[in-house]
């Protein structure tokens, strides 16, 4: 057997169907923190060269996502509440991958601590009231 690792789930995933697609039998283990998947060695050299090939691709994704996701030290956003305080807000890794792909970590936090000021203290006027005060 021939035995491939990842530390993600998504590119775990799109291995898993790679093979399927591929009509490659497989056997797979997930825990906590490790998706793995075996296949047999009895295989053609040309399969086994492009099932190589996708999964350096795709562990490249896997190492990326894994890096992106330890900057972020979490999936969520530090949140600084006015007394001082702070909490995390849980942001699904997802989503934040899509918001942190066109914004700067302070771009996301100037957005963040506008809906804490927001909620903490609230502006009932319309967006046309506030234009029209300042």
């Amino acid at each position: 057997m021939i035995d491939f690792v990842f530390f993600h789930e998504k590119p775990f995933a799109l291995f898993v169907k790679f093979l399927f697609e591929n009509k490659i039998e497989t056997h797979s283990k997930v825990d906590d923190d490790s998706y793995e998947i075996s296949i047999s060695e009895d295989l053609t050299d040309d399969m086994l060269e492009l099932i190589e090939t996708e999964y350096d691709r795709l562990f490249e994704m896997n190492q990326q996502l894994m890096e992106s996701e330890a900057s972020s030290g979490s999936a969520g956003v530090l949140v600084n509440l006015k007394n001082g305080r702070t909490c995390y807000a849980d942001i699904p890794h997802e989503l934040l991958g899509k918001i942190m792909s066109v914004l700067t970590p302070e771009e996301m936090g100037d957005v963040v601590n506008a809906i804490v000021d927001a909620i903490e203290q609230p502006d009932y006027r319309t967006l046309c009231e506030k234009a029209r005060d300042q």
